[in-house]
């Protein structure tokens, strides 16, 4: 049987569902919308063709970003699970550059910086 087609009416609906679920929580997070909503993590990935269901997510992801951060800076959430949770976002402690003057160029091609 084949899927149903996901039409941008739907998706416009699904993304008012991830608006009022990342305003009611304190620190959204995606799968758990995801489920709430009866989808999958992936289904949220799936559908970037919509504006308004990819800036839902992205909204989403904005403030579970800064909730974090904000949380960790100020003792209020466990800095090392906040931490775990950003890098899952990307974040890094680790910074790699190219150099203009690396393999030919009698210089470094690339650094690494890395913060303890």
């Amino acid at each position: 049987m084949a899927r149903p087609r996901i039409t941008k009416k739907h998706l416009k609906e699904v993304a008012i569902l991830i608006d009022a679920y990342t305003d009611k929580s304190a620190i959204p997070v995606l799968a758990e919308c995801a489920f709430e909503l009866g989808y999958s993590r992936q289904f949220f990935y799936e559908h970037d063709d919509c504006p308004e269901f990819s800036d839902a997510r992205k909204r989403l992801l904005a403030k579970k970003e800064f909730r974090l951060e904000v949380g960790a800076l100020s003792g209020n959430l466990n800095a090392s699970m906040s931490i775990f949770s950003l890098k899952q976002m990307g974040w890094s402690d680790k910074h790699e550059h190219t150099l203009p003057g690396g393999k030919d160029g009698k210089g470094p091609s690339k650094i690494t910086i890395e913060w303890e």
